[in-house]
């Protein structure tokens, strides 16, 4: 298995390296031993080949902590903690292709203060490669892996454990994935010379087998339709892990059952028989978050749900909104898996009102949207929305034109990409969400029009606690047919915790004459961010935002975009980051507008 990684290399470079270790510990031991104690002041590494930079040093003794409050801390010296981290540095060199690295550290003694400024010199030496790799026994019913896949191996690339790891369950998952549920996969390492090592992946594959009998036990009678439906495997298909795993992810995410555990065994030559031992969950749940979901300072959500309140996974929800300026209620009837094992549909009737400084809306609606998951926390959404909506001005501008308000037929998509790491504290990874919303002309729609917009945020640690987030936000929108303007609820808004934190809520863009926002149809907003622990549960973050809406896209420019910094204070909770900050403008503040602000929010704003 992968633990036995680097037989040869074991034997021929590791134990030579332990060897050396012990010889070097010696040495430190008489040469060092009078720095005993003494302040590491500095700590370097010279000489890592640039592909393994940044990772060797987080698991260093010597690289210390970063605090805010006291600065880089790291432990005094002793002769043990060098001999350790030498021996991790070669250790690390010799399992990612350079066996031959030599490690030497270099001081540079301050006695007045019984400081050290301590440099890690490595000479990392030529790297092996790899020169061949073979594949032996591999079934002719599967088709021979892509050697252009980059989870292979190619020949010339620097060996490594990991790569080999990634090698070895692409080539076994190829196979569990292909009928074979029993394959055994090893693999040797020899020597070719001159900086080559050759590598021969050995398979047995063991015999073919399909799913030849399919068993649901544990849930309702009622849900036992539903659950075959999801599950999606019917009795002859060929054995696959992949089917298998999906089939378990996709009965998870019914919220339906509390328990699914899917197994296979043998039940004769070539057959298996699957079981899903199911259990039902609890169908009525009780629903309360609050946050800043939305660009309103705070925002409280509550509901009620019966997941199955019709039988046959056919279920009911209630739920309201309630925030500074918006209040909603809601309730709609949901069903699964008709148009797709990973779908939802669900039909609703709504009532939204909003109560801006600039207008009040009051908005009736009816909505059809079929979800579905294609991946794990990926969501894509197609919906139809008829509505009726009332909007009314609160300061009427000679120069306005007339109010906008009545029917509207949407046709709509959203989709959502999700590769965090984590949903409520990301360090890695990133999301990319875009939506597209038509209400034709000619139609139902009194008020027709067309929007995009697009958000995509990632999130990277390059060297751990310290976590760099950033965003890009993107919307575009224009009236259709006759319409002479996008309705004030469908424009574009910005300023606040959300999206630019130098400003005040929706202070960027279009104001009446009473100063307050009309939004506008084209928005373009960025972002960046550098998150960090302070102490306890609190963290800080230090950003710099930058964005502006304009009436019309043929208005945008760069010139005059307002970019602000800032510092942020997180208090880590289960629901998420509660945060307070400060902002300041720093350059192309808008006039009127304070050169400083506080602000308040609940969760990351991207």
């Amino acid at each position: 298995m992968i633990h036995r990684l680097f037989q040869l290399v074991m034997a021929l470079v590791i134990l030579p390296i332990a060897f050396a270790a012990g010889e070097s510990r010696a040495q430190l031991h008489e040469d060092w031993e009078a720095y005993k104690g003494w302040e590491i002041k500095s700590f370097s590494i010279e000489g890592i080949p640039d592909e393994l930079k940044g990772d060797v040093q987080s698991g260093l003794a010597q690289t210390g902590k970063w605090k805010l409050i006291g600065g880089m801390t790291r432990p005094d010296f002793s002769v043990k903690m060098l001999a350790e981290d030498l021996a991790r540095i070669r250790l690390f060199l010799a399992r990612n292709g350079y066996p031959a690295a030599v490690v030497e550290p270099i001081a540079v003694p301050k006695p007045e203060g019984r400081q050290l400024e301590l440099t890690l010199r490595v000479v990392p030496g030529d790297p092996v490669r790899i020169g061949r790799v073979t594949l032996n026994g591999w079934p002719e019913a599967v088709a021979f892996p892509d050697t252009a896949d980059a989870d292979n191996l190619a020949v010339g690339e620097i060996i490594r454990d990991v790569r080999i790891e990634e090698a070895f369950g692409y080539l076994k998952n190829q196979l569990l994935d292909s009928g074979y549920a029993t394959v055994s996969l090893t693999y040797t390492i020899e020597p070719m010379g001159l900086g080559l090592v050759g590598l021969a992946f050995d398979v047995e594959p063991g015999e073919f087998y399909k799913i030849s009998q399919v068993e649901i036990r544990g849930c309702g009678d009622d849900l036992l339709a539903v659950a075959r439906r999801v599950m999606n495997i019917e009795p002859g298909v060929d054995y696959s892990l992949r089917l298998i795993s999906n089939a378990s992810l996709d009965l998870r995410s019914t919220q339906l059952f509390s328990k699914v555990a899917i197994e296979v065994e043998p039940v004769g030559p070539g057959e298996l028989k699957l079981t899903a031992n199911l259990e039902d969950s609890r169908m009525r749940t009780l629903q309360a978050g609050v946050g800043t979901f939305s660009d309103n300072p705070w925002l409280v959500r509550a509901g009620w749900r019966h997941r199955n309140m019709f039988g046959h996974g056919v279920g009911f929800d209630v739920m309201g909104v309630v925030g500074t300026h918006r209040l909603g209620l809601g309730t709609g009837v949901s069903w699964l898996g008709i148009l797709s094992p990973r779908a939802r549909t669900r039909a609703g009737l709504g009532f939204l009102v909003e109560d801006e400084d600039a207008y009040r809306s009051n908005e009736s609606r009816i909505d059809f949207v079929q979800s579905f998951r294609p991946r794990n926390r990926d969501i894509w959404n197609i919906g139809l929305t008829f509505s009726l909506t009332d909007v009314e001005r609160k300061i009427s501008d000679a120069s306005d034109v007339p109010e906008s308000q009545g029917r509207l037929m949407e046709i709509w998509t959203d989709v959502k990409w999700d590769l965090t790491d984590a949903p409520l504290f990301p360090k890695s990874g990133g999301f990319f969400k875009t939506s597209f919303t038509v209400a034709p002309p000619g139609f139902f729609s009194e008020i027709p029009y067309v929007s995009i917009q697009g958000d995509a945020s990632v999130y990277r640690s390059p060297f751990d606690p310290v976590v760099f987030a950033g965003r890009v936000r993107v919307g575009w929108a224009t009236p259709l047919g006759e319409a002479v303007e996008v309705l004030a609820t469908r424009r574009f808004y910005a300023g606040g915790y959300n999206t630019h934190r130098g400003y005040g809520r929706r202070k960027l863009g279009p104001l009446d004459s009473g100063g307050n926002a009309l939004g506008g149809e084209f928005v373009a907003l960025a972002g960046l961010e550098m998150r960090f622990p302070l102490v306890w549960i609190l963290d800080m973050a230090l950003f710099a935002d930058a964005g502006q809406v304009w009436a019309q896209p043929h208005e945008a420019t760069l010139k005059g975009f307002p970019l602000a910094i800032g510092l942020d204070l997180d208090l880590r909770t289960p629901m998420g980051p509660v945060r307070a900050g400060y902002g300041w403008n720093i350059a192309n503040r808008i006039e009127g507008q304070p050169r400083d602000i506080f602000h308040f929010g609940i969760g990351y704003p991207w």
